[in-house]
């Protein structure tokens, strides 16, 4: 057999991943590794899918996805985010965001060129940067800044090369909201230098203490240099689906839909009336989550900060806590042993970019029921920590 392509085995592993492999090998873990709502998909969503499938909805859709979902998901761009898009030609529905990333990057990055990563970000960002040929490059987000990017940091890691910035706000794993000042900083840089803004809002209604959301595309000075991507798989628990999209420059967005059509062919079609009905239907489910995640999120801080030798700022949205945990070793260790010794799953900071050194994730898309049980099991390994020590 040939070798396999470097393509193909110079992509790294997801770290998010591996951790939930390793999971298996212990018994009732406590899992908090993965980044996916615990809450059924709603109802009318579910049914939507159900009937478009009766009435024939199992067959190939246009590449870029039916117009009629075109058509919501612009509705919703507009009357959400203020964001302008033609349907049939600046927005194209996507196998999941993750897809909606790939055909980003593939479409923008020629080989050798760089992208601009958040570092801790989402793992991916690197992933689909090396599977397209391009390098990706860490932007450090200072944690005494509770790990906000701003134009001043960002510009220091700029080259010629650079080929595209990737932002995501509310952030993965982090937390943190940019401010509109500071997203406008970065995008304003894009347009001088003639670059393309990756904005990653999947986490864009997960949201707490007053923070918003703000979309760079929102202003026309930026909206030639940005991509808005989005999922329905967060804000509706709608993961398994795989639905995202992308909004963006027409050029771009139909460069994407040739990729798409030789890679996928197009999105499922039943998934597609369903993420319809999601746009346009009621959204008191969506509050619902939003509620239980606030409560979820007030239980894991105040338990995680009143554990010695532990820390844990308040996320600003997602639904995930970044814990220092660095008065106990590096991240990939200690993440480890509280799988074997605690029977509790996260991810180490580092599995999101060395910036995430001395730090672990744990996402509070599960039961407060799992969270305190966490949190009894974390202060009893902690304690045994300072026995042995």
């Amino acid at each position: 057999m040939q070798p396999l392509s470097t393509r193909a085995t110079s992509v790294p592993r997801s770290p998010i991943r591996r951790m939930f492999d390793l999971a298996s090998q212990v018994d009732n873990p406590i899992r908090l590794e993965l980044g996916e709502p615990d809450f059924p998909t709603p109802e009318h969503i579910m049914q939507a899918a159900a009937e478009a499938m009766r009435r024939g909805a199992t067959h190939y859709t246009p590449t870029a996805g039916t117009m009629a979902l075109r058509e919501a998901i612009a509705e919703k761009l507009l009357r959400e985010n203020g964001i302008v898009v033609d349907p049939a030609s600046q927005v194209i529905a996507t196998v999941g965001a993750v897809s909606a990333l790939a055909l980003s990057i593939q479409v923008l990055v020629q080989e050798g060129g760089e992208v601009l990563i958040p570092d801790p970000g989402w793992p991916n960002y690197v992933s689909h940067v090396i599977w397209a040929g391009g390098t990706p490059v860490y932007v450090p987000l200072p944690a005494d800044n509770g790990f906000h990017l701003n134009r001043e940091i960002v510009a220091r890691y700029l080259t010629p090369q650079t080929r595209a910035i990737i932002i995501n706000s509310p952030g993965n794993p982090t937390g943190a909201v940019f401010t509109q000042e500071e997203i406008e900083g970065i995008a304003a840089l894009c347009v001088e230098r003639d670059i393309m803004l990756i904005s990653d809002e999947v986490y864009e209604k997960i949201l707490f203490d007053g923070h918003t959301h703000y979309s760079p595309a929102s202003n026309p000075d930026f909206r030639d240099h940005v991509i808005t991507i989005n999922s329905f798989s967060k804000t509706y628990a709608m993961t398994g689906w795989r639905l995202g999209y992308a909004a963006g420059p027409a050029p771009v967005i139909s460069a994407m839909t040739l990729l798409q059509e030789i890679s996928v062919s197009c999105p499922n079609a039943a998934a597609q009336e369903a993420g319809r009905v999601a746009l346009r239907g009621p959204q008191d489910a969506v509050a619902d989550m939003v509620r239980q995640y606030t409560s979820r999120r007030q239980l894991l801080v105040d338990g995680l900060n009143q554990i010695p030798g532990l820390s844990c700022r308040a996320p600003e949205g997602s639904f995930y806590a970044f814990v220092n945990i660095s008065r106990f070793g590096r991240a990939a260790h200690v993440a480890e042993r509280l799988i074997r010794e605690a029977r509790i799953v996260t991810v180490p900071g580092t599995g999101f970019g060395p910036s995430g050194e001395g730090h672990v994730r744990l996402s509070f898309a599960t039961s407060e029921e799992n969270l305190r049980e966490a949190l009894r099991r974390l202060a009893s390994w902690v304690k045994a920590q300072k026995k042995d020590s």
